[in-house]
Parts: C-alpha cells; sequence; structure tokens
C-alpha cells in the first residue's frame, strides 16, 4: 500500500509503501473487545467497608411485642437492609476480579485491525473526525515537519494539509453526563490528531535547551498554584504533576538527576481530578525558587 508524501505547503513530493499492518482487515469487534479490555484492566478495585452499616448498639427486642425482629435503636430499625443506614445485602467485593482477559492473537489482531482504520477515510468520518476530501489517509509529511520550532508554524502547516478543521472541533470541551461530571472529570474533550515522529520535535528540544519543559519519565511538569509558591518561599519544597505509575524513587532520582539537587523527602498524593501530585523537599543546600526559575515556572 502506497500514499503520497506531502510537503508542509500540502503538495505531493513523493511516494512511500506503508507497513503491512494498513493493509489489515478492520475488525470493529475485536477492537472493541480490547479496548473494553484494557479499560476494565485499568479500574481500580472497589468494594463496601467491611463494617458500612453495622456501627450501631441496636438490639432486636425479639418476640411478644406485636412488631417485625429488627434492630432497633430509639425505636428505629438499624443495621438491618431495608432500614435507614442499613448495610447493604450484597454489596461489591473489592477482592472480586474485574479484569478481561483477550486472546494474544485476538489482542495482535485487534491492534492491526486499529491501524488499517486509520488508513480508510469513511471509518474515520465516522469517528467524528473533519479533514478535506481530497485527504490521503494516513496523511505522510516530509522530514521538515520534526523541525517546526513554533507551534503557529506546526498549526499553519496543518491547515495547509486540510486537517485544520479537526484540530479546530477538538478545541471544543462539552460537559459530561453522569456522577462524573462531579467527581473531577467535568467536561470532556474530543480526541484529535495524532502526530508520529521518529524522534523528540524540535519545537520541544528547543524549550528543553532554554530550560523552560521537564521532560524527564515520572515528572510531567510543575504544579503552579499559590499553595506551591509558599512551600517554595517558607520550605524550600518543589510540586510537580506527576505519572500515575510513578514511584517515589523515580521522583527522586529523576529531580536529582533533572536538576542536578539533593532531595530530602517525597510525598506523593492523588487529587480529586486523578493526578498525582509529589512534594519535593530539597535540602538546605539548594533553593527551590532558583530550581523553580529555571524551569521556568516563573
Amino acid at each position: 500500500m502506497e500514499v503520497p508524501v506531502h510537503t508542509l505547503d500540502g503538495d505531493e513530493a513523493g511516494e512511500v509503501t506503508l507497513p503491512p499492518a494498513f493493509e489489515s482487515e478492520v475488525r470493529p469487534d475485536l477492537i472493541r473487545k480490547a479496548v473494553l479490555a484494557a479499560q476494565a484492566n485499568r479500574k481500580q478495585d472497589y468494594g463496601a467497608d467491611e463494617y458500612a452499616g453495622m456501627r450501631t448498639p441496636a438490639e432486636s427486642f425479639g418476640s411478644g411485642r406485636g412488631m417485625a425482629h429488627v434492630p432497633r435503636e430509639g425505636g428505629q430499625g438499624r443495621r438491618v437492609p431495608q432500614t435507614v443506614g442499613g448495610r447493604q445485602a450484597h454489596p461489591p467485593k473489592a477482592e472480586k476480579d474485574r479484569g478481561l482477559d483477550v486472546n494474544d492473537k485476538e489482542r495482535r489482531l485487534a491492534i492491526r485491525s486499529a491501524i488499517a482504520a486509520t488508513a480508510d477515510p469513511e471509518v474515520v468520518a465516522e469517528r467524528g473526525h473533519e479533514f478535506e476530501e481530497d485527504v490521503d489517509l494516513p496523511l505522510v509529511v516530509d522530514d521538515e515537519f520534526e523541525d517546526l520550532e513554533k507551534t503557529q508554524e506546526a498549526l499553519a502547516a496543518l491547515e495547509d494539509l486540510g486537517v485544520g478543521a479537526d484540530i479546530e472541533r477538538a478545541e471544543k470541551t462539552t460537559i459530561r453526563a453522569g456522577q462524573g461530571s462531579t467527581r473531577g472529570r467535568k467536561y470532556r474533550r474530543a480526541k484529535s490528531l495524532l502526530v508520529v515522529t521518529s524522534e523528540e520535535p524540535a519545537v520541544d528540544r528547543e524549550r528543553d535547551r532554554r530550560g523552560e519543559r521537564v521532560m524527564p519519565d515520572a515528572i510531567k511538569y510543575p504544579h503552579v498554584t499559590e499553595k506551591a509558591v509558599d512551600k517554595m518561599d517558607f520550605e524550600n519544597k518543589l510540586l510537580f504533576i506527576c505519572q500515575p505509575g510513578a514511584a517515589k524513587g523515580e521522583i527522586r532520582d529523576e529531580v536529582e538527576s533533572q536538576f542536578d539537587v539533593t532531595v530530602v523527602d517525597v510525598n506523593t498524593m492523588v487529587t480529586p481530578r486523578g493526578e498525582k501530585k509529589a512534594t519535593v523537599q530539597l535540602s538546605e543546600d539548594h533553593d527551590a525558587q532558583e530550581i523553580a526559575s529555571r524551569i521556568g515556572v516563573f
């Protein structure tokens, strides 16, 4: 399967042969099965407290009073499922395995099928993406795209390539329906372009050279709030938003290697929005404000 290679102006500059995965059969059933399994395996175990609804001194009066044998406190029923504040009859169990398995061959075929679907304009359009009719999918651009250092330059190039409408579509947010809107994920944003490069883009390399960006694996970016600034000023601490799976030791090692400092202690917590926040205590030999200015916080 061959597709044209485009310049930054949208003109064709040759052709390239795509890997065999792009010619695989599109199997929506396998893609759905693999995605549901991945989502199920990411979920955190949950269950009711062992003593939920049981924390009461209520006792049953027993027989002989012409009333139900329900444990009572102050004349009101307690503890049993049909009473206010009582336990659940069959609550969710934390030890239950809610994960899903997928056969290895099915999982591999699902990945190849998903890759092949990105080359089908009809399938991509059905997902809600917007692009010009003459756009060849997947969109292949020459190596000059990786040398762009300005976001405006990249946006202009994508506009000339015919996919600017999809970027504008993804800028809009909608309010999520259901309980999730009250649990730190109120807004939904559409998915847009996936940019695949052979190396780190020049726009990121330039920010690294100026010391404006943190690019380790465990740390995502500095956490800047009024409280974070107070911790820098009075407690010599830095706050970072980290990857969900980052361990304290990984955060310590990356802060020390990135900024050439000595870390005394690392504390982590998960915010209500689901982000992992790390508080890094620096030694007295290093100034948190100086490090913050170096990475572009101020």
